[in-house]
């Protein structure tokens, strides 16, 4: 039996260490280079964090310390737009420790 699914592959790994989170955002990495079907993103810092999708014009999410989540736009035939560049700061309690990074994948 062969595979009729889309191949996934991933996008260059984006990511920030705790000394580059502040309370100005800050961008995770390059844009997206494709359209994204599911973006994890990871806070293993010691900082709650906010997340634009923007390049840090409009806040979209919150996300707190040593905590991880998926958004999988591929399961609701959704995706995030090539060229959206990630954006994250703290919320105003400054990291000490850790890092933030941002997983892409794509079809």
């Amino acid at each position: 039996m062969s595979n009729t699914g889309l191949k996934v592959q991933d996008e260059v790994l984006r990511e920030l260490a705790f000394g580059s989170i502040s309370s100005a955002y800050a961008n995770l990495g390059t844009v997206l280079l494709f359209d994204a079907n599911i973006i994890t993103i990871t806070n293993n810092s010691d900082s709650d964090i906010y997340i634009s999708f923007d390049g840090g014009t409009k806040t979209a999410k919150k996300l707190p310390a040593y905590t991880s989540t998926v958004y999988d736009y591929h399961t609701n035939d959704m995706y995030r737009e090539k060229g959206t560049q990630i954006a994250i700061m703290d919320d105003g309690s400054a990291a000490t420790v850790g890092w933030v990074v941002a997983e892409v994948e794509y079809s």
